[in-house]
C-alpha cells in the first residue's frame, strides 16, 4: 500500500489487518525501512465483529529495519512481487524491479492496475 503522509498510518482496513501474517514493512522516501512492530487495532473484537469490511485506527512501533537502502527495498518489494504469482509478465517486472532507483517506481510494478 502507498501513503502519502504519516498521518494515513493510523488507518487500516480490518480484513488487512486480521489477515497480518507478520508485521508489515514500511519504505520511506529515503529507502529507510522499518517494521510495523506490535500493530494493533484501537478497537476490541465486538467492534469487529460489528464492522468486518470497514477501517480501524491502530497503533504500532516503528522499528528499524536491520538492513535499509536501495538493495534492501529492491528485496523487499521483490518478495512481495513473487507473491503476485497470477501475474503473466511477472519475469518482466523482476527485471524491470531490479533497475527501479525509486520507491514509487518499484511500487508502481506491484500496483494491481485493476485497483
Amino acid at each position: 500500500m502507498r501513503y502519502d503522509d504519516s498521518a494515513s498510518l493510523h488507518g487500516m482496513a480490518v480484513q488487512l489487518l486480521i489477515n497480518l501474517k507478520s508485521d508489515p514493512i514500511l519504505i520511506d522516501s529515503q529507502l529507510n525501512i522499518y517494521a510495523e512492530d506490535k500493530l494493533q487495532s484501537t478497537h476490541g473484537s465486538l467492534w469487529f465483529i460489528i464492522h468486518p469490511s470497514g477501517n480501524t485506527d491502530v497503533t504500532f512501533d516503528l522499528k528499524r529495519a536491520p538492513a535499509s537502502g536501495l538493495d534492501a527495498a529492491r528485496a523487499a518489494m521483490r518478495t512481495q512481487l513473487d507473491l503476485q504469482d497470477w501475474r503473466t509478465d511477472l519475469d518482466q517486472r523482476r527485471k524491470t524491479l531490479a533497475i527501479q532507483t525509486t520507491i514509487i517506481g518499484m511500487y508502481d510494478l506491484l500496483r494491481d492496475e485493476n485497483q
